[in-house]
């Protein structure tokens, strides 16, 4: 063989090469997109409003329409745990060592000791039964915020509540967030922003500074450094001293109708938009990013984390997703 029909077969050869090459890059990248994200087998359809976890690793799902589930093998499978409830729409849970607490629309607080098994009521001094949030604080009390009720307390499993509303103008609660570093507690409401009580609940400050929209929906707090982060129909603040005052902060955001928020231990915050899908930001806000790749619904409700790569997304209508990478993948 001449040089001439050397190099052009050595042509030949290196062209069908970066073909073979480009081919195999082509399926190993489509097989990886196609095996990251992982939609969990169920609550199917399901209208999901919050999410809890039990000291043995149980993790409860409410919905709205169709009661508790649980699972006890991080999200692989479900069950219905509803006996004893006498209304199936959920908007709220918490967890107490192993006592589950449910907060009903129009049904009061329900409780659990036997891993959502069996329900009971827990209403004595309620006086309002559309409970709307659920927090726990450090010592163990109780905290439900109802619309148009305000605010209760338990410091007895919610065997008595007792109303906590001193200088609480807005009686429409959506949100209740506690800071376990120092127990301030942060109520969110439907018109007049957030509320902040320093005294276990006995007194409310209105503190809106900065908050150019003040229906709020969801309240994150970053207990590395305290930061506050509130979510409304209308954007996206945070607030670096407490809660005194507010920043907007939406850049990146192509959708600022925020849900919800959860934070995991590295400072990575997740916050959940009403037909935007998730953001995430690793810089305490100041930039947001899209991370819903695979998650085919986008109307977040709710985020929860159980460790620092594992991610938990209720939709409205579609079910859990899970992503055990930090949100890269669903």
């Amino acid at each position: 063989m001449n040089n001439t029909g050397r190099i052009s077969f050595e042509k030949k050869l290196a062209i069908q090469l970066s073909f073979f090459v480009l081919a195999f890059l082509f399926v190993l990248i489509s097989s990886i997109s196609a095996q990251t994200w992982e939609p969990t087998n169920g609550p199917y359809g399901g209208n999901i409003r919050c999410f809890t976890a039990s000291t043995n690793g149980d993790i409860f799902v409410g919905t709205f329409g169709s009661g508790v589930y649980r699972s006890s093998n991080h999200a692989d499978s479900w069950v219905v745990a509803n006996n004893g409830l006498q209304t199936h729409n959920i908007n709220a849970l918490a967890a107490k060592d192993s006592i589950i607490f449910a907060g009903i629309n129009g049904g009061y607080v329900y409780r659990s000791f036997d891993a959502g098994n069996n329900w009971e009521l827990s209403d004595s001094g309620l006086t309002n039964s559309n409970t709307m949030a659920l927090a726990i604080d450090t010592n163990g009390g109780i905290y439900t915020g109802t619309w148009g009720g305000g605010v209760f307390y338990s410091s007895d499993n919610g065997d008595n509540w007792v109303v906590k509303n001193n200088g609480l103008t807005d009686s429409a609660v959506t949100c209740i967030t506690i800071n376990p570093t120092n127990n301030y507690i942060f109520v969110g409401t439907n018109g007049k922003g957030v509320f902040r009580s320093t005294d276990n609940g006995n007194n409310w400050v209105l503190i809106d500074s900065g908050l150019i929209n003040t229906s709020i929906r969801a309240i994150g707090i970053d207990t590395a450094n305290g930061y506050i982060y509130g979510g409304t129909g209308h954007g996206l603040f945070r607030s670096i001293n407490n809660g005194d005052s507010w920043v907007e902060i939406d850049t990146g955001l192509v959708n600022t109708n925020i849900q919800c928020f959860a934070i995991n231990p590295n400072g990575d915050i997740f916050t959940g938009t009403y037909g935007g899908g998730i953001y995430r930001s690793v810089d305490y806000g100041n930039n947001w990013v899209a991370v819903t790749n695979g998650v085919t619904n986008d109307y977040i409700q709710i985020l929860a984390i159980t460790n620092t790569d594992t991610v938990f997304v209720g939709t409205y209508g579609g079910g859990v997703f899970r992503s055990v990478d930090g949100g890269n993948n669903w």
